[in-house]
């Protein structure tokens, strides 16, 4: 294995992003001859502070990746590459170049290109691996191991058997924070848990996976990240191969749920799993309220579990039942929305993309309204007027956007009429900072022709 550093300088980015983007720009140089073969390509996104990253080859979009992502290969003939690292200015389009670095790619080689660091000091990483020789008859499987987090004193990681205790054996890699091994285990496939502890301290653990089988004949990339960056909050589990990628959930952490009521049309509610009237999920739950993060014990694992909504105190009525199922020891949001009377009452699940942006604000919608077809959402910026501009995003019902960054000023939220300027609400003022989400709801009024917006808490 061959690991190249580069070290790049610092950036800012300017104004209004809606994607905070890291380009990779690779343009082919003079090399006499033709190719004799390929070698493998793909990158790692580990710099929480940072909204999207978006690699470019030659100018072309290779993959879009969200902080923790990991993308799969791409083959590139064996030649000689000039490499240009560059960050796209999202308002502007305009590139800054932070870090250049040469390299022939050499025939069934493997490079896994590490975006790590902090905005002020981010930093390349190349790391090169001969390519597997595992074919579809093999019995084995191959890991190494990334340590993308920044967990004091480092960590050691071991994979053994359902329930193993990591005293009784020796870890497969040992390393300190945003680091990777120099070797690959290979071990033979079968079902194991990745157990995650304290660097030299194997009876401190601080992830243990939830059991899952390795496949035959891949190879595995084992990265483990904290998911704020800082070394001191949950963690992440990742793997990624050939055949199959994503997180290995936390076998200790709780599966859980949040809700916000924004039905105008139903009094307080109890939400109740699997009919347990003795120890509701959630009590007395109001219109325009947001419950806390409770545990839903019986959904751990996958389980489908059913939900049902009781007026606050008689769960003897119903006023919704509903199955729903949750992603093992994830937390999750939902909305209570529509009318019990039209049969529209729901639990709405919401994929509310939370994660911060250092030098920008993530900001969220959510349309609960049942009283129009469609609203039109405005967000002005000082000296912009209601009827001179186009609205940022319309909006149907029980539906959300949630992927905007914006830049750290001050807007006023505007929400009419669809197609028209009539105000249904407005206007808000929202002083933004950067490091923040915002997440606004859009609910029904009790006055007519109206509706409000509901403003989160600050994350």
């Amino acid at each position: 294995m061959n690991i190249v550093r580069l070290k790049t300088s610092p950036w800012r980015l300017a104004k209004l992003a809606l994607a905070a983007v890291f380009a990779v720009l690779v343009g082919c140089t003079d090399t006499p001859g033709e190719p004799n073969g390929q070698g493998n390509l793909r990158a790692v996104h580990a710099i929480a502070e940072y909204g999207t990253v978006q690699f470019l080859i030659e100018g072309a979009s290779l993959v879009a990746l969200e902080f923790q992502g990991t993308s799969s290969f791409s083959e590139f003939d064996d030649l000689n590459y000039d490499f240009n690292f560059e960050v796209i200015d999202g308002s502007t389009g305009e590139l800054a170049r932070v870090a250049t670095t040469n390299l022939t790619v050499e025939v069934d080689t493997d490079y896994t290109f590490f975006v790590t660091g902090s905005p002020a000091s981010p930093q390349i990483t190349i790391v090169s691996q001969p390519e597997s020789t595992l074919d579809a008859n093999a019995t084995d499987v191959e890991l190494w191991f990334a340590n993308l987090s920044s967990v004091p004193g480092g960590i050691d990681f071991y994979v053994g058997a359902t329930d193993f205790d990591p005293a009784a054996t020796q870890p497969l890699a040992s390393l300190a924070a945003t680091a990777f091994n120099d070797d690959i285990a290979s071990l033979a496939a079968d079902t194991y848990q990745v157990v995650v502890t304290a660097r030299g301290d194997a009876a401190t653990e601080i992830y243990r996976s939830e059991p899952f089988g390795f496949p035959s004949g891949d190879r595995f990339l084992v990265n483990f990240f904290d998911n704020a960056g800082d070394g001191t909050t949950d963690y992440t589990l990742q793997i990624a191969g050939g055949s199959t990628a994503g997180s290995i959930a936390d076998d200790a952490a709780p599966t859980r749920l949040q809700i916000f009521h924004a039905s105008q049309t139903t009094a307080n509610v109890d939400v109740l799993v699997d009919a347990d009237a003795a120890n509701p999920l959630i009590t007395n739950l109001a219109f325009g309220e947001l419950s806390d993060l409770s545990d839903v014990a019986a959904a751990d694992d996958g389980a489908e579990v059913a939900l049902q909504v009781t007026p606050t105190g008689d769960a003897g009525v119903t006023l919704l039942e509903q199955a729903a199922t949750f992603a093992d020891a994830t937390s999750s949001f939902a909305v209570l929305s529509g009318d019990q009377a039209d049969e529209t009452l729901a639990i709405i699940p919401i994929a509310l993309l939370r994660r911060p942006v250092f030098d920008a604000v993530r900001f969220g919608v959510f349309n609960a309204v049942q009283t129009q077809d469609f609203i039109d959402l405005y967000l002005l910026e000082e000296g912009e007027e209601l009827e001179t501009e186009n609205p940022l995003a319309r909006l149907p019902g029980s539906t959300a956007i949630d992927q905007l960054t914006l830049t750290p000023i001050n807007y006023q939220v505007y929400i009419t009429e669809q197609d028209t300027k009539t105000v249904l609400a407005g206007p808000l003022d929202l002083a933004l900072a950067a490091g923040e989400v915002v997440e606004l709801i859009i609910v029904d009024s009790a006055i007519a022709n109206t509706v409000d917006i509901v403003v989160l808490d600050p994350r």
